[in-house]
């Protein structure tokens, strides 16, 4: 079955995503009240995060949004910062284009400078 039709409903997606020259795998688990979690594994050195927890919704036509959040941590386990990502994908077939936004937070919740976007291109496979 092809991805986007797939998406709309709720389950697991393990995906091969590709965002700068750098490839990495992410299960997301959608479910049917609009809740999400995610975890990603990256080929090379980054800092540790935890699985992000969140939200998805179908937009219109192909479009969907994800909002969600994870912590990363130091080398040495102590906090790095809570991250909130925000997430626009274009889904295509068995492939899917997205845009995210994201801001660290510290501790109290305060913003930290650490922002920024990423543009993903991915495959599902499975």
């Amino acid at each position: 079955m092809r991805l986007k039709q797939r998406f709309r409903q709720p389950g697991v997606e393990e995906i091969v995503a590709r965002f700068h020259r750098d490839r990495h795998h992410l299960t997301v688990q959608r479910t049917h009240d609009g809740s999400l979690t995610n975890d990603a594994a990256f080929p090379v050195p980054t800092l540790l995060r935890s699985s992000g927890l969140g939200t998805w919704q179908h937009t219109q036509a192909q479009t969907y949004t994800l909002s969600f959040r994870f912590f990363r941590y130091n080398a040495d386990g102590s906090f790095a910062a809570m991250r909130r990502v925000a997430q626009t994908l274009v889904v295509n077939g068995d492939q899917y284009n997205s845009v995210d936004r994201f801001q660290d937070f510290d501790l109290n919740n305060n913003p930290l400078p650490t922002t920024g976007c990423n543009i993903e291109n991915a495959v599902r496979v499975q």
